[in-house]
């Protein structure tokens, strides 16, 4: 919604959501033990901060009244 309307309260689960899977991923951290599930867990953070980031960039883009460029990546 927000990359068509530009409208901000249609981040309001995208921020909601950064902030729980941050907290997830301590609260994971703090109970794994074994090297080869952190191991698993750090790739998935990997995957989930470049996803993160990606979404960042796009929305900072829409700000940026980038909108041809927003475009070109989503679609």
């Amino acid at each position: 919604g927000f990359l068509y309307t530009g409208r901000d309260n249609f981040l309001n689960p995208y921020k909601q959501s950064v902030t729980e899977i941050n907290q997830q991923l301590l609260e994971i951290k703090s109970e794994i033990q074994d090297k080869k599930q952190q191991q698993r867990l750090f790739e998935l953070e990997k995957l989930i901060r470049e996803r993160i980031n990606y979404l960042a960039n796009t929305i900072a883009m829409k700000r940026q009244g980038k909108e041809q460029e927003v475009k070109n990546i989503v679609i």
